[in-house]
């Protein structure tokens, strides 16, 4: 359309020069406008025409913690110049891409905030009032806590960014938007943690090779979409070996299923289940609908995996550190809490290890979920940025997340772990598979908005218990937690009456 517009504007141009010319204009003059149709005409299919911002500064301010178990920053701002690692280069060929075709300037800052800190800084920035930065990337828990107190944009307000497009995670954006109207945090190719930080379960090729002389046979149950709970815990039996002969399953053996601890590591399980936690009405009243039979299956099967006698728990140390070490001595059939970016870590293991989404709850599941984390970094804008500078900023992140999607994710993704780091061409199809599975993040995301009422813990508590008494868990917290999530409900209202 924005073609269109422009094309029409030069033939106006082109005919308002023709009749100026009759009535005196130069022969100079006339030419200028000839050349300004002809380059229109010659855009027709550039996403850039018509486009000049006149050297303006889009501020991103982005973390870039490194106690945090992923950061993207390097995927969104890199270096700032090119030194021959492929993904950096594509990152800074994709930013001066966009800077010469909106005619801008990108401006990082990086941000050292976590989870700890990051609401004290945001209502700093607020109460002062001041446009320091445009856009922040941080913790998806910690911005939804800001949302609701009315600190950032309303992003369905913009009709800049095409949320239809592959490249924005809609479907998540969505299930974090528990009031019509009231949608204020992106994630997608451009805040490239919603990708990187993915949970991903990770498996020994070569011991399913050994027991099922097929090294793709859990590949192939993965892609016809039958990789289920009871799969998962065939394989975890059949796999796993008492090395020291001891009778006593611990760190010392193959483990089936090294998991940790009943919180972090077991969320992705119940994520991957594909509980749907809230429902809304014919007018738009949203409500707790988790209360179910589902959730009685989910919270038992759960509890399989977990206190499984073949289930390594209790770790000590740095855990993801503790995590690779015993994948990468073979001590692990399946391996939890591990992300999508670990992947890179494992290209110098003499085991060879592949990759799956979670497994599904049973076959009757429609499809895998791939879980975020709470504090993967997703993208808003600080209520700061003037609201006349909106149509700026969104404008900049719709053709940085396009351009993302065509110049970076497929560098990082298909030619840095796909074929630099994965073992085979089967890895690369289950990445293809986790990043169209990214989903519901609404339990995570409003642990901490909610409360006393943390969504994870109607489930994460009982894993923790060994308990499979959903119903009655559920009862004892049932007006803790309507009342919880009425009050964000009312704040996001409070937010839309007053224009945002």
């Amino acid at each position: 359309m924005k073609n269109k517009i422009a094309l029409f504007l030069a033939l106006v141009l082109s005919l308002s020069s023709a009749a100026m010319t009759a009535c005196g204009n130069t022969a100079d003059e006339t030419t200028a406008d000839t050349a300004e149709t002809v380059d229109a005409a010659e855009t027709e299919d550039n996403p850039y025409a018509g486009y000049d911002f006149q050297g303006k500064s889009l501020r991103v301010y982005s973390s870039n913690d490194s106690s945090d178990s992923t950061n993207a920053h390097f995927l969104i701002a890199g270096s700032g110049e090119t030194n021959g690692e492929i993904v950096n280069d594509a990152v800074y060929n994709r930013n001066l891409k966009v800077e010469e075709g909106l005619k801008i300037k990108l401006e990082y800052t990086e941000c050292d905030w976590d989870y700890t800190n990051i609401l004290e800084g945001i209502d700093q920035l607020v109460l002062a009032g001041d446009s320091v930065y445009d856009v922040l990337v941080n913790d998806v828990f910690r911005l939804v806590e800001s949302s609701v107190k009315g600190q950032l944009h309303n992003v369905a307000k913009t009709d800049k960014l095409n949320l239809d497009a592959g490249y924005w995670y809609t479907g998540a954006m969505k299930d974090l938007e528990i009031v019509p109207g009231a949608m204020y945090l992106m994630m997608g190719d451009y805040f490239a943690d919603s990708l990187a930080s993915a949970h991903v379960l990770y498996y020994n090729k070569d011991v399913i090779l050994d027991n099922y002389a097929d090294a793709n046979y859990l590949h192939d149950i993965i892609m016809e979409g039958k990789f289920t709970k009871d799969v998962m815990l065939e394989i975890m039996e059949t796999c796993s070996v008492d090395l020291d002969g001891n009778g006593v399953w611990d760190k010392n053996d193959r483990m089936g299923y090294i998991v940790h601890g009943y919180w972090g590591p077991m969320m992705p399980v119940v994520t991957g289940f594909s509980v749907q936690y809230i429902e809304r009405d014919d007018k738009g009243n949203v409500s707790f609908c988790f209360n179910n039979e589902r959730s009685v299956e989910v919270i038992t099967a759960c509890n399989e995996l977990f206190h499984n006698e073949r289930s390594l728990k209790g770790l000590e140390g740095n855990l993801q550190e503790t995590i690779h070490n015993l994948m990468a001595n073979g001590q692990g059939v399946f391996a939890g809490y591990l992300r999508l970016s670990d992947f890179g870590k494992m290209r110098d293991y003499e085991t060879t290890i592949g990759l799956s989404p979670y497994p599904k709850l049973n076959e009757a599941q429609e499809s895998y979920v791939a879980s975020l984390h709470d504090t993967s970094e997703v993208g808003a804008v600080l209520l700061t940025t003037p609201v006349d500078d909106l149509d700026f900023v969104f404008t900049c992140l719709e053709f940085l997340t396009m351009e993302a999607s065509e110049m970076v994710i497929p560098v990082w993704f298909d030619e840095a772990l796909k074929v630099k780091y994965s073992s085979g061409t089967e890895d690369a199809v289950i990445l293809d598979l986790i990043r169209s599975s990214v989903d519901k993040p609404f339990a995570l995301a409003y642990q901490s908005a909610l409360g006393s009422y943390p969504l994870p813990a109607c489930f994460l508590n009982l894993i923790n218990k060994n308990s499979n008494d959903f119903a009655s868990n559920f009862q004892s917290t049932k007006d803790a937690g309507e009342a919880a999530l009425a009050s964000v409900v009312a704040a996001f209202q409070s937010n839309l009456e007053h224009g945002n």
